[in-house]
């Protein structure tokens, strides 16, 4: 009697050390899954925040840096604004045009009035749409569009504009 006794002992011992082990396997691929799901997320909405506010940012370095008087102003472009930012260099005088071309934010640099076209500035960003609008003088609003369709902007003061 004593023998069958001992082994319905190591019978249940053994089996209740394999419930373990599998609580435990389960319990580490459901927390394994429910952190590359948390991992996915942070990823998704860390590009989300790159493509709102890394190109507006750009743009706003790029306005400060070039701010004198006249230096910075709009065009209207085909397909949304060109922002112009006139630096001189010496006795020259050198445009950026920073401009949307197909789906993405381009800048080019050349002599003023020079024949080029917009395939031929450097893509920076994916965006889809830039709308720049003067409130008031000296102080401009900055309107992106994103590839997935989201919108934010930003208002800029040119501090020479002596307003």
């Amino acid at each position: 009697m004593k023998i069958g006794k001992k082994n319905a002992s190591s019978w249940l011992n053994a089996m209740l050390i394999l419930t373990l082990f599998c609580v435990f396997a389960v319990s580490a691929l459901l927390y394994t899954l429910f952190g590359a799901r948390a991992h996915k997320n942070i990823v998704t909405r860390s590009e989300q925040s790159f493509q709102m506010h890394i190109p507006l940012a750009y743009l706003e370095g790029r306005i400060r840096s070039a701010d004198a008087e006249g230096a910075v102003y709009v065009e209207p472009g085909a397909e949304g604004d060109i922002l112009c930012l006139d630096q001189a260099f010496g006795d020259r005088m050198i445009q950026t045009r920073i401009y949307t071309h197909k789906g993405q934010l381009y800048e080019l640099t050349a002599l003023p009035g020079a024949s080029v076209l917009p395939e031929h500035g450097q893509p920076i960003f994916p965006l889809s749409k830039l709308s720049i609008i003067e409130l008031s003088p000296g102080l401009l609003r900055l309107d992106i569009q994103t590839e997935d369709g989201n919108e934010n902007s930003a208002i800029v003061y040119l501090r020479a504009s002596g307003q």
